[in-house]
């Protein structure tokens, strides 16, 4: 079969007015769980990147598709008859600058990113489909970006320059919401500006390793729980482990909508009888009531669950006998 590269990301400017800096993209967890979503929804997760690289501007990637999945089935066959050209990535902003255009203007890049996750879309990325996740990997709503990029095109005044003891013609300038994140004044001293910078990453390397702790605690219960409630094999773990250190409301999602499978020896007692576990009134029920009393339900056991449906039909005095 034929791959596919796919461009995730180049450096046009997409529909919401900036454009990303490829080199600036982080992909170091996309790799460790390199998802691909249709359309960004986590509940479609129809298979992995692979072969993510940056090359000549670009961030590209190959698409494997879960060939267990329908839907993915369903995408790769659009994929390989060009019908379904598109994708996109969700990022989680690092750090904003800005470039001055062609005719004066101001344009807002992305200088820092992390890649969160990539998904096929009926439109391309750079055209329409780019989605923004906050730090705790939540995905934004249309209008919360646009109020966020609002927020960063109005322009403050600059405030005077703040006056050194080694320099007086320094040209550090510092705006008014800066110095009030600091607890400065336009009076403060560049030492004083260095030690509360310092103080402040500081608190903020120290909000960030306990945010990992709290997040691989949740993380590992949450699966723990999945697998005790037999929604997932041991063996799974580390996948979906990863899945949610990376984005934990995509793995709580995907995990909310597993169920358990169903046990052939829960549902059958001897002597052929459906159990404890049949709906209620049928625990007495041989292959034979199934088929007279309720046989749109047999069937229905039969496309569900083949193992308990040949259990009870092995039970059953007349097997053998059936033709």
């Amino acid at each position: 079969m034929k791959k596919h590269k796919f461009i995730l990301s180049d450096e046009s400017v997409n529909s919401y007015g900036f454009k990303v800096l490829t080199d600036g993209i982080d992909t170091e967890r996309f790799n460790a769980n390199p998802v691909m979503l249709y359309e960004h929804s986590y509940r479609d997760l129809i298979g992995t990147w692979s072969d993510v690289k940056i090359e000549k501007g670009a961030l590209t990637a190959t698409p494997e598709f879960d060939e267990d999945d329908k839907l993915a089935l369903k995408l790769q066959k659009k994929v390989e008859k060009g019908i379904l050209k598109g994708c996109s990535i969700g990022l989680r902003i690092l750090e904003w600058g800005e470039e001055v255009t062609k005719d004066g203007g101001i344009l807002l890049v992305a200088i820092r990113s992390e890649l969160r996750e990539g998904s096929l879309t009926a439109v391309p990325s750079n055209a329409n489909s780019l989605r923004l996740y906050d730090e705790n990997g939540v995905q934004l709503s249309d209008n919360d970006i646009h109020v966020k990029l609002s927020a960063l095109k109005e322009k403050e005044e600059d405030t005077p320059p703040i006056p050194t003891n080694s320099n007086s013609n320094s040209n550090m300038k510092l705006t008014a919401q800066n110095l009030t994140v600091l607890g400065l004044s336009s009076e403060s001293s560049e030492d004083q500006v260095n030690a509360a910078v310092a103080k402040l990453a500081s608190r903020n390397k120290e909000l960030e390793t306990q945010f990992e702790t709290e997040l691989s605690d949740r993380a590992n219960a949450l699966v723990n729980k999945a697998i005790e409630e037999k929604k997932l094999k041991a063996e799974q773990k580390d996948q979906y482990l990863s899945l949610a250190k990376t984005n934990y409301k995509m793995a709580e999602e995907i995990l909310a909508g597993l169920s358990a499978p169903a046990e052939s020896t829960d549902f059958i007692e001897k002597g052929g009888k459906s159990g404890g576990n049949a709906p209620e009134g049928r625990e007495n029920w041989t292959f034979s009531d199934w088929r007279k009393k309720d046989a749109q339900g047999l069937l229905t056991l039969k496309a569900e669950d083949p193992e308990t449906y040949n259990a009870l039909l092995s039970a059953d005095p007349s097997f053998g006998k059936m033709k």
